[in-house]
């Protein structure tokens, strides 16, 4: 909370009319800020008696016993008994007549200095059985367990090795996902290959995608090259891709890549994914495969 929001704040705060939370993030900036605690003190006096401030801190019960424990400690001193109705007002004997007075009342402001240090400082308030400690605690707990959270999602970040390449001109983040790596000659040959592809798509250039392709992509480029064509949607632009990774199939090794793509005009507020499988054939690689995937 920032200080014009505690001054706001304090009135209530004082009284004990604000719902625990609040009051937490009152006491938290109250312990560390000087000018906010002056202020705070010179408030607190002028609500009320010093009877109804300490209402919004410390059960009542407290000041009603005061008068009883002193009428015990003046009977203790003088070996008499006090007859006096229960619970009827008596006014404090003079201090001359007891000393446990004294002690009693001493007693009783060190409670209310006490209660009010609770609530002022967070780090006391966490050892003391009130509601603003436990809440004050709970906090603390959450605090600790979203940190737990974060460095554990910044660990699975980092472990995903990103640097940028550039392939047939263009400069794209490479994410290191394969286990086990192909050879670097190998990751590049296959990029290039599928990178060409993408270019080609969004220049409407059917003959490069053919080339580029098996036998068997060529059938269904010829027959439904609409979904393969991006000439509609504008420029490319390459947010992602990964580096290759390898599957066995009947004996035949293919090559896996995952590309993450933007364009000017029809996917230009969100990405979407094509998913390559080529092969090697005569020495070259081409695709056997492509899967656009959201």
């Amino acid at each position: 909370m920032t200080c014009g929001e505690v001054s706001e704040a304090l009135e209530m705060y004082i009284v004990g009319d604000l719902d625990v939370t609040l009051a937490a993030e009152v006491a938290a900036h109250l312990s560390g800020c000087a000018r906010c605690r002056r202020t705070y003190e010179e408030l607190r006096t002028l609500i009320g008696d010093l009877k109804d401030t300490a209402r919004a801190f410390q059960p009542l019960q407290i000041f009603q016993d005061v008068p009883d424990m002193a009428a015990v400690a003046h009977r203790g001193a003088n070996g008499k008994t006090d007859r006096s109705p229960r619970g009827a007002r008596r006014s404090f004997p003079q201090p001359r007549r007891s000393r446990w007075l004294a002690l009693a009342v001493g007693l009783l402001l060190a409670a209310l200095v006490a209660a009010i240090t609770v609530v002022s400082v967070p780090a006391l308030a966490e050892d003391i059985p009130l509601p603003i400690g436990h809440e004050l605690a709970r906090l603390r707990d959450e605090n600790r367990l979203m940190r737990q959270q974060s460095l554990h999602m910044q660990n699975e970040i980092d472990q995903l090795k990103t640097e940028i390449i550039t392939i047939e001109g263009q400069r794209v983040p490479q994410v290191d996902t394969a286990n086990p790596a192909v050879s670097p000659a190998v990751n590049a040959a296959v990029q290039g290959v599928v990178v060409k592809f993408v270019m080609a798509q969004y220049a409407g250039d059917l003959a490069t995608l053919k080339e580029l392709a098996t036998a068997q992509l060529q059938a269904r480029i010829a027959q439904r090259p609409q979904d393969f064509l991006r000439d509609n949607a504008g420029k490319v632009s390459f947010a992602q891709l990964t580096d290759v990774s390898t599957i066995n199939e009947g004996g035949a090794t293919k090559y896996l890549e995952f590309v993450r793509l933007m364009d000017s005009k029809v996917f230009n507020q969100s990405q979407y994914q094509e998913n390559f499988t080529l092969i090697k054939s005569d020495g070259h690689y081409l695709v056997d495969s492509m899967e656009m995937d959201a």
